[in-house]
């Protein structure tokens, strides 16, 4: 058999009694329900002495009869209980406290609230009142950083970029500085902080928007030997090598000198080929016969 109230009007808060109901049918009982999805933090505060499993005694606390009082440290963390009274510096439980919660025990005040929604359903929510990532409400303004981006200057010619961030009297490099390598010219720098500034500087550095491309260029022809021979010197203003066995034999090469074929970098079989970018230093080779040549295209 059900029990409940026939009215909201005989319902204490002061004890456990039977839901209010409504009969909706011959034989069918409704109950009446008032489900609370959100629970809003009021404020946190601190057991004090003498406190009991029905009572938390804290001075001019905030809670409200009907709030939840969730514990936040000590052997009742995460407990929750309801708030049946109140004096202005005790609150009466309404349900029992596995045990006394000691002096200084942390506690939230949570209050139940219904959370609004506009007209097409979607959930109401205001920007102001997001909290901000740490730090954000002390840093740098948009228009403090705009003054650092004025020099920004970008013509009808190639565009041209320097990353680098000021720090008062000094910088710091953390990447290339100084290079001059295909058209690319990198320096990016940090402050104390890591923060970073970017600056177009044309007169500088150069961001290539399309494949570089050379003018310059000079062929090394050295004929085959089975012996190790010097192929191409050291050129520190190469952009580009490629290396061509115009043989019938295997050539060895390597980035170094006397190259053998227990000893060496690469492997070209008969008109074979091979480009290098990055190493510029002597190139040594040796054929498995004396035929043909190593013809070696230098691109500056």
């Amino acid at each position: 058999m059900i029990t409940f109230f026939k009215s909201r009007s005989v319902e204490s808060r002061s004890k456990v009694e039977p839901a209010t109901g409504q009969y909706i049918g011959k034989y069918r009982t409704g109950l009446d329900v008032l489900a609370q999805s959100h629970y809003r933090l009021i404020g946190s505060d601190a057991v004090e002495a003498d406190s009991t499993t029905t009572t938390i005694n804290a001075t001019a606390h905030a809670a409200l009869v009907g709030d939840a009082i969730q514990i936040t440290s000590g052997a009742l963390l995460q407990d929750i209980v309801f708030v049946q009274s109140i004096t202005a510096n005790s609150i009466t439980l309404s349900q029992t406290l596995s045990s006394a919660p000691l002096a200084a025990v942390t506690f939230d005040i949570l209050r139940p609230s219904i959370p609004r929604v506009g007209t097409d359903g979607t959930t109401l929510i205001s920007a102001t009142s997001l909290p901000l990532p740490t730090g954000a409400a002390t840093a740098a303004r948009q228009d403090t950083g705009n003054t650092s981006l004025g020099s920004i200057d970008v013509s009808t010619g190639e565009l041209a970029a320097v990353v680098r961030v000021d720090s008062g009297s000094s910088d710091k490099v953390i990447g290339v500085s100084g290079s001059d390598y295909g058209g690319f010219y990198y320096q990016v720098r940090v402050d104390s902080n890591g923060f970073l500034s970017v600056s177009l500087d044309q007169s500088n550095v150069l961001v290539a928007t399309q494949e570089s491309r050379f003018a310059s260029s000079a062929i090394t022809v050295t004929a085959g030997s089975a012996s190790s021979v010097t192929v191409i010197t050291s050129s520190a203003s190469m952009k580009k090598r490629i290396f061509y066995n115009d043989s019938t034999a295997v050539a060895y090469l390597k980035f170094g000198t006397t190259a053998s074929a227990s000893d060496f970098t690469l492997k070209l079989f008969p008109e074979g080929l091979w480009e290098e970018l990055n190493y510029y230093g002597r190139v040594d080779a040796i054929w498995t016969s004396a035929t043909g040549n190593m013809r070696v295209t230098t691109i500056t």
